[in-house]
């Protein structure tokens, strides 16, 4: 390839710069062109399709900052209806006039749905990012452990895990952490040190409730900023053993700090 082109879509999330940054210092390398897509899948669907050069003269442009928060290229909400066909064919035309021949998509969940019909079209790569680090896939072969096979009771046929190993080696974990989850995670452990004070100030029981949905990698490294207790959406809460643990601490030290995943 001569020429690939790179979106962001979704929320707003840390890295993000930082993974653009990475993709065209890679693209320098192997003497790729870079072509930043304005607004995530918004600018796609546009028939003037607004881009910038990301590295003329493969030299990364200087208003790229990895360490800056948000995004350059900007982002939107626009997704992809997989059954609009003759946009798809459009924005796949208005690509190959300006000579792209894969696309990058930096985004989650409603990312990877929007890109899916455009992969029929041509090259695309999805760079996962998520402060909540629920990507969910520990090494390369696990998506290949789900196979559909025929119902037992109804014929029809249905996914089922096959697991292919009963262990983990950490050398062979590919997504120890999403792009933006430590970013998160550091902004969640200053947030509980510097309540603590006002609990503790004032005998206060402080819960604080932490992003993540249904996954608790967030709480779960909000430790670092030493709260009293950690509840996580993945363990089922015992209230009786909560009031009695608050209880304990409070009559200890006066003040109790908890965190509480959302989807707790």
């Amino acid at each position: 390839m001569r020429r690939i082109a790179i979106l962001t879509a979704g929320g707003d999330t840390p890295a993000l710069n930082a993974t653009i940054y990475g993709a065209v210092e890679r693209a320098n390398s192997l003497g790729i062109e870079m072509y930043g897509i304005i607004k995530g899948f918004a600018s796609l669907l546009n028939p003037r399709l607004p881009h910038v050069r990301l590295n003329p003269l493969f030299s990364t442009i200087p208003e790229l900052n990895p360490v800056r928060g948000g995004t350059l290229l900007g982002a939107s909400r626009t997704y992809v209806d997989p059954e609009q066909t003759e946009a798809i064919k459009a924005v796949d035309q208005r690509l190959s006039r300006l000579g792209i021949e894969g696309l990058i998509c930096i985004g989650g969940d409603g990312t990877i749905n929007g890109m899916q019909p455009l992969s029929e079209y041509f090259p695309c790569v999805l760079a996962p990012k998520t402060i909540d680090n629920d990507l969910g896939l520990n090494y390369i072969d696990e998506p290949n452990e789900w196979q559909k096979v025929p119902s037992k009771t109804t014929g029809e046929f249905v996914e089922k895990h096959v697991r292919s190993r009963n262990s983990i080696e950490l050398a062979d974990m590919i997504n120890v952490a999403t792009p933006g989850y430590a970013t998160a995670v550091f902004v969640a452990a200053q947030s509980i040190q510097r309540i603590r004070t006002t609990a503790e100030s004032h005998r206060r029981v402080a819960i604080v409730e932490l992003m993540g949905r249904d996954s608790g990698y967030i709480t779960l490294g909000s430790s670092y900023g030493q709260p009293d207790m950690i509840l996580l959406p993945e363990v089922p809460i015992d209230f009786d053993a909560v009031e009695q643990r608050v209880r304990a601490l409070y009559d200890l030290q006066k003040h109790v700090v908890i965190a509480v995943g959302e989807g707790v």
